[in-house]
């Protein structure tokens, strides 16, 4: 997954390399995006509106690139320096 440049800039990633025997599943969950996320390390929230970096609740570590008006695709993993990953459906479809 390649990350846009300002994405790079603000959640401090630049790429993203996961194996697939370490992912357990994915969803569509479009109510994600009004629970808490948790504390930003580094991250970016505007407004309520998109959120982009990592993120970490109660011990695990998430990764964010949704903006609230878009379909989440969260997938869940296992073995890895995140717990989820929460995208744009639409951004990985390109």
């Amino acid at each position: 997954m390649n990350l846009a440049r300002w994405i790079r800039f603000f959640s401090l990633t630049n790429k993203l390399t996961i194996p697939f025997e370490h992912i357990n599943g994915a969803t569509i969950d479009k109510d994600i995006v009004h629970t808490y996320k948790g504390l930003k390390r580094p991250g970016l929230s505007v407004s309520g509106q998109k959120w982009c970096g990592v993120f970490q609740l109660d011990g695990e570590k998430s990764f964010w690139n949704v903006s609230k008006s878009e379909t989440p695709l969260v997938i869940t993993l296992n073995h890895e320096k995140y717990d989820l990953l929460v995208w744009e459906l639409k951004m990985l479809m390109k």
